[in-house]
């Protein structure tokens, strides 16, 4: 029996502190049967030199013109000739065994969906100092049923959620081909929203905590919000909006409301008082699936206010105050 090929999808803009570092840790994984693409999307650094430095006959670089990440992603996809897709953002690493490890706990199947624990670490520090974290442990189990696994990923079990970063999954080409490519009109969220298609595909979820994947973080980005446009966050709430529609799809509407309605409301509040209009369409979206929660997030203090003087102000307030 021949080892399957695992197709490693690197995209790339203006990565050259990061580049080769990453390309390092695709080649250096156990798994002897891959192919590194490596998609440059118009980078205006060295990015593409530095990636073509590393050029082989199993490592292919491929220049586009700027479309995005998610373009970049789907032109790998189409160049990809492997049995198993492992997607690798061109500032994080993976751990060396850490595609072996997958392909074995699933089982080589092609229905199957491979995850392992990630380690967030600071951007100039050595991952070896960090550890993943307790709360997103728990969201790294193995599961049979994939919706239940979603549900609890978006809120159900206790009103929270968590994320799995891109580079955790290992993917069978065969979802690939069931979820499709990448939504390219959105530019934030846009692996929750992939990978909530391809969750739905798989018949199994399989973690492997026997090795990890690397998230790089970087202490400069005060908040997510103060660094997005309007672009960013209607992608935010467009991939909102088409994950509640994945689920609802397969689900009792009513539960996935329910779950959607908090992060709606939650959005709304970010996206006010910069975003009016699509501060508004989450709250009407909020209110469909019945938020009961609470109106303003935050201290004791701001809590108390929000009660006498309305939402709206302790935000306009946080705006002047903070940028965001």
């Amino acid at each position: 029996m021949s080892k399957p090929l695992v197709s490693i999808i690197i995209p790339v803009y203006n990565a050259q502190k990061y580049i080769a570092e990453t390309i390092t840790s695709a080649i250096k994984q156990t798994w002897e049967n891959k192919e590194i693409l490596i998609i440059d999307d118009g980078s205006e650094d060295a990015s593409f030199s530095i990636a073509k430095s590393y050029e082989s006959k199993t490592i292919k670089v491929f220049l586009q013109a700027k479309q995005g990440a998610s373009a970049a992603r789907n032109k790998g996809i189409k160049e990809a000739k492997g049995d198993y897709i492992q997607f690798l953002d061109a500032d994080d690493l993976l751990e060396e065994t850490k595609i072996e490890q997958q392909l074995k706990a699933i089982n080589f199947s092609n229905s199957q969906l491979g995850i392992c624990p990630v380690i967030h670490f600071p951007d100039g520090q050595s991952y070896k100092n960090f550890s993943p974290s307790d709360y997103e442990k728990n969201f790294y189990k193995s599961n049979s049923n994939p919706l239940q696994f979603l549900l609890k990923l978006y809120g159900a079990e206790n009103n929270q959620g968590g994320m799995i970063a891109l580079h955790a999954w290992l993917t069978p080409a065969e979802l690939i081909k069931k979820a499709g490519f990448w939504n390219e009109s959105l530019t934030v969220d846009d692996d929750g929203e992939y990978f909530c298609r391809v969750v739905l595909a798989a018949s199994k979820i399989v973690c492997t905590n026997e090795t990890l994947c690397y998230y790089r973080k970087y202490q400069n980005k005060i908040s997510l919000s103060s660094q997005l446009n309007i672009e960013g966050f209607e992608s935010r709430l467009n991939a909102l909006e088409l994950k509640q529609q994945h689920l609802a799809a397969i689900d009792t509407q009513e539960l996935v409301n329910n779950i959607f309605a908090r992060h709606y409301w939650d959005f709304a509040l970010s996206a006010y008082p910069r975003f009016k209009k699509l501060s508004a369409r989450a709250i009407l979206q909020a209110k469909a699936g019945n938020y009961t929660g609470r109106k303003y997030s935050g201290g004791p203090i701001s809590f108390f206010l929000s009660r006498f003087f309305g939402w709206r102000i302790l935000r306009y307030i946080s705006y002047i105050r903070y940028g965001f």
